[in-house]
């Protein structure tokens, strides 16, 4: 955002769905992740997700240029899981605790 960034955010799914596919490639999923999942017939029964605050990693620190190593980072984990309860995708999204809070919002049917 206005030339800073502001999100590390890392997906993790099974070998069984991912292989073959987009999911399986480094970077951003042409058309998107859920979009792709759907098309596998994957489709989120639930979402649990937590929230949590911590010191940055080096990696982190570098990569999310935060001025002051005193910093800490905002994280949200997020897994999804089919209507059954198999879990299908691990997301993890790391912030500079500079932003003050997170606002995600999604639906469900």
């Amino acid at each position: 955002m206005d030339g800073q960034p502001i999100e590390l955010a890392n997906s993790y799914w099974p070998p069984g769905i991912a292989s073959g596919t987009a999911l399986a490639e480094t970077g951003k999923v042409r058309g998107g992740a859920v979009s792709l999942l759907a098309s596998l017939g994957y489709e989120p029964g639930a979402v649990a997700e937590e929230v949590g605050t911590r010191p940055p990693t080096k990696e982190e620190a570098q990569v999310l240029q935060l001025a002051d190593n005193r910093e800490w980072v905002l994280t949200l984990t997020r897994a999804i899981t089919t209507p059954d309860g198999r879990p299908y995708e691990v997301s993890v999204m790391v912030s500079p605790g500079r932003i003050g809070r997170l606002h995600y919002s999604m639906k469900v049917d």
